[in-house]
């Protein structure tokens, strides 16, 4: 094993490798980590094919329940006990950091809070990132998991103010040290882009006649995301008939993901909705997103949404729910248009302003780019998550 130096090197926690916020989130946050000299060993709770960009950003990857041989089934996190299996592969790993000096662990999520009392029993500082609210935790039984973080935390870091509210609601008192510190912009920042030409890019490469626009959506294909609000906004504005919906993301339930379709089809919308798929190559994705007129977040409950940072980056014009998360404060201060938490009607009202050239954009689109610039500096916020970690 590679002698390490405890005092530069990291253990990162994941739920899982996949190309979902969270998980992406992490991958930054390594890479960032790591190009400034540390030595940097993932821990993901789930087997899942691990990805180039974890390959790149990290020293070490191990994935838990394939611990000696502790093969099996995907491990669920729950608000239960890890069964014993599982609590053996998350002792071996443990045992096997400390021995080799490691001290230091960055836990992303309140999903991968069952290797909470592990690690700290054998001795490791600990900071803690919560990017879930009250529906996620209240369906993934987390709160024992919860319960363990805020005592045995060192701290714990909250993208907004509601997702602390949330958590608080699940433990009482709190504990560990809490920090609100959103995550920031991890992409480059694109060229300011001709929208005008990236739209007939897109209109050609989905056979769409050139006068059409678009609305996005980006994130999973879920429930919380709020995927199903797309056909009654396409429904609601079916009058406008250049008027697209474009969703880019993909599908990670096929049971919503088919109830989504059907729901399209009985709605007589379904022409009008496109899913691009989780798109990989950076600069596809910001031309994409760039092509549309507005992005929609639709999301029931976010606690800070990376696409929100990169749409305001893009500087596309967004529309959101008000009372769903951190969007609420990013949004404030004319830097975007808030909306009645599920007014469905009030949603496509601000979608069809948009559309119709009725709303002036110019001034919002420019307030959340020059926000996003100033407040939202990704090597600032490893700089505070390394001061939470490293500090006496």
């Amino acid at each position: 094993m590679k002698k390490i130096d405890p005092e530069k090197s990291i253990v990162l926690v994941t739920h899982e490798i996949s190309p979902t916020g969270a998980p992406i989130l992490l991958s930054k946050i390594a890479k960032s980590i790591k190009s400034r000299g540390y030595y940097v060993v993932v821990l993901s709770l789930r087997s899942k094919p691990v990805t180039e960009a974890y390959r790149e950003c990290s020293d070490e990857i191990y994935i838990v329940d394939k611990i000696d041989n502790y093969s099996g089934k995907v491990m669920r996190y729950t608000g239960h006990d890890p069964s014993p299996r599982q609590n053996r592969a998350l002792e071996v790993m443990a045992a096997r950091l400390e021995k080799r000096g490691f001290k230091y662990i960055l836990v992303n999520s309140i999903a991968s809070g069952m290797c909470v009392p592990v690690f700290k029993k054998h001795g490791f500082r600990m900071v803690c990132l919560v990017h879930e609210m009250k529906g996620a935790c209240t369906f993934f039984h987390a709160d024992r998991l919860i319960k363990d973080m805020a005592r045995l935390s060192d701290v714990i870091v909250f993208p907004a103010e509601p997702a602390k509210r949330d958590f608080e609601s699940f433990c009482g008192s709190i504990k560990a040290r809490t920090e609100i510190c959103p995550q920031g912009f991890y992409c480059s920042y694109p060229e300011k882009n001709d929208s005008e030409k990236a739209r007939r890019s897109l209109c050609k490469k989905l056979k769409l006649p050139e006068d059409t626009m678009f609305m996005a959506g980006v994130g999973i294909i879920h429930f919380l995301k709020g995927t199903d609000i797309f056909p009654l906004l396409a429904k609601a504005t079916e009058d406008i008939k250049n008027l697209h919906f474009i969703w880019l993301g993909s599908a990670v339930n096929e049971e919503y993901n088919a109830y989504m379709t059907a729901m399209a089809e009985r709605l007589g919308v379904s022409k009008r909705i496109h899913f691009t798929g989780f798109i990989k190559n950076e600069a596809a994705y910001k031309k994409t997103l760039s092509a549309c007129r507005a992005f929609l977040l639709t999301s029931r409950e976010d606690t800070y949404p990376s696409v929100l940072i990169e749409a305001a980056a893009c500087r596309v014009p967004i529309v959101s729910f008000a009372g769903s998360g951190g969007a609420e404060s990013f949004l404030g201060d004319e830097r975007g248009c808030l909306v009645p938490y599920m007014d469905i009607e009030a949603f496509s009202a601000e979608v069809r302003k948009i559309a119709l050239g009725r709303e002036d954009t110019e001034k919002k689109v420019e307030k959340a780019f020059k926000y996003v610039n100033e407040e939202f500096d990704f090597e600032k916020y490893t700089d505070k998550l390394l001061a939470y970690l490293f500090e006496e």
